[in-house]
């Protein structure tokens, strides 16, 4: 299994050379790549020569440069690129500090472990400080890892909604993306799967639009004018389309979101 994962991080770490490019970013973001990253940092024990790599691998992400045109999604605005920022505002969002905490108060032998953990010890806990709640909440939509957390709360959405008019909306706009993209495909990763692995992504894709459609509806609850801003974007039709979804979850946030788009904003509040 060790070796396993080593090679596994290997891969990711060859990869991330490429990250400049639009279609290799692109697929780091949307396939989680980040966050296995993290969750393999905390495990242990885990051998030195698999830590080195995924040390490599977080460090190339957080220094990535775009040299590339990149494939502009409808949503995303060109400040908002997967640069080297976004990807450590990932790093964080997912965690990261803490196995690097673990990590750093460690004796190491080896050089290149040490100065990649100094360096995303540093760069991390610089970087933390300065990170808002919202700051994460956009960096989790804009993955589409989206979990139920106080991100995804009525009282999140009291406190930020003025903030989602950023950049023409465009953080709604990634939801409900993510609402058609989850929705229409079998499968996230569009590779094949075996049972086990593909019913779990469709339990986590369930999830994810769950959420979307949580956040849509506290948007329109919260925000002024939400519903119109909603319309002129086809958000009705879209969240419309879930009601019969086999998921009673989906169909139920989905329900709870149109009820939220139909009613009157001082009937909600």
């Amino acid at each position: 299994q060790q070796q396993h994962l080593y090679e596994l991080c290997y891969c990711l770490w060859m990869i991330s050379f490429d990250c400049h490019l639009s279609s290799v970013d692109n697929r780091f973001v949307r396939d989680g790549a980040v966050p296995a990253l993290v969750q393999l940092l905390e495990l242990t024990p885990i051998r030195e020569k698999v830590i080195r790599v995924a040390l490599a691998t977080c460090w190339n992400l957080a220094h990535n440069s775009i040299k590339a045109p990149r494939n502009q999604n409808l949503f995303l605005p060109p400040q908002y690129q997967y640069d080297g920022s976004f990807f450590l505002k990932e790093m964080i969002r997912c965690g990261i500090d803490r196995p690097i905490d673990m990590l750093h108060a460690r004796q190491w032998t080896d050089p290149d472990i040490v100065s990649n953990i100094e360096a995303l010890h540093t760069l991390v806990h610089e970087n933390y400080r300065e990170m808002t709640d919202f700051d994460a909440y956009k960096v989790e939509v804009l993955s589409g890892d989206l979990e139920w957390n106080v991100r995804h709360t009525e009282s999140f959405f009291r406190q930020h909604a003025r903030a989602l008019e950023e950049n023409d909306f465009f953080i709604i706009k990634a939801l409900l993306s993510i609402l058609e993209e989850r929705s229409s495909s079998p499968s996230t990763f569009g590779v094949k799967e075996q049972n086990g692995d593909r019913d779990e992504d469709k339990d986590n894709d369930e999830e994810v639009i769950a959420i979307a459609c949580f956040d849509i509806g506290e948007f329109v609850r919260y925000y002024p004018n939400g519903r119109s801003v909603l319309k002129m974007m086809n958000g009705k039709d879209i969240v419309m389309s879930l009601l019969e979804h086999k998921n009673p979850e989906v169909q139920r946030q989905a329900i709870l979101c149109l009820s939220k788009l139909l009613l009157k904003q001082h009937v909600l509040k």
